[in-house]
């Protein structure tokens, strides 16, 4: 691979990074987050954030480290706490559940999600 290519796929790489970790993100700072940050650090940022949106301690993370069962109850578990955390209706869980269907409503959910104040000079509305 040429060395242009090679930093073409970075570069790519890290815009889909970037638009899959910045709802995430736009989420944990509009509930309030005091480290909305932690959402960009890889594997578990994102969780970690998620997690504590919905009134979980961050650490309920590391349950992915179990196999098959830890992917499924976090898999399930954010859909549904997370609308219900914020006082929105279930059909949320149901676009946060749906492959494919999530990406662009993690976006939708963030970006009308109201914020309690703190953090909104950064937010995109």
């Amino acid at each position: 691979m040429s060395p242009f290519g090679s930093v073409f796929l970075l570069v790519v790489l890290a815009v889909a990074y970037l638009a899959l970790t910045w709802p995430i993100f736009l989420i944990a700072q509009r509930s309030g987050n005091p480290k909305p940050w932690i959402a960009f650090i890889p594997i578990f940022g994102g969780l970690i954030v998620l997690l504590e949106a919905t009134g979980q301690s961050g650490w309920f993370a590391l349950a992915i480290l179990i196999p098959y069962f830890g992917a499924f109850a976090i898999g399930l578990w954010l859909p549904f706490g997370l609308p219900k955390r914020h006082g929105r209706t279930l059909w949320w869980a149901l676009a946060l559940l749906i492959p494919l269907v999530n990406l662009v409503s993690y976006w939708a959910y963030a970006l009308t999600l109201p914020g309690d104040g703190a953090g909104e000079d950064f937010a995109i509305a």
